[in-house]
């Protein structure tokens, strides 16, 4: 009896009540909603730069179906902004340069280039960029 008037009594819940309700909920959910925003950043980041490596690697593996003569041709060649049909927010730098047997720079030509494709993207008002490099040989 004395139990079901201690439960009539109450008549509902306090303003502190709900305050420490609320913060605990709070304690727990900042940390979440951090965690979720950093990992979704974490993966953008790696969606560009997987992006960025398979258009790099692609434009090597066009380039190296050419003849040396030819790629060197492509030295300095940009695909700019908006000029990479269906990544728009891309741009592709191509270098070739000659390589004496001890794979340093010569400055005549010889029969090993380096070819190395440099593809940027903006996040953030910042310019990224990634390079992937491979050795051609006549």
């Amino acid at each position: 009896m004395r139990l079901l008037r201690c439960a009539q009594s109450k008549k509902g819940i306090s303003v502190i009540e709900v305050m420490v309700a609320v913060s605990l909920l709070l304690i727990v959910l900042v940390p979440l909603l951090l965690l979720f925003e950093t990992s979704l950043t974490t993966t953008i980041t790696a969606g560009n730069l997987t992006t960025a490596t398979q258009l790099a690697n692609g434009k090597i593996e066009s380039l190296r179906t050419l003849s040396i003569d030819t790629v060197i041709g492509y030295n300095n060649a940009v695909e700019d902004y908006g000029q990479i049909e269906s990544f728009s927010k891309y741009r592709r730098v191509v270098r070739v340069e000659y390589l004496d047997s001890d794979l340093t720079t010569a400055a005549t030509p010889t029969n090993l280039v380096k070819l190395t494709v440099t593809v940027f993207w903006r996040k953030d008002s910042v310019e990224n960029k990634h390079s992937e490099s491979t050795l051609i040989s006549r």
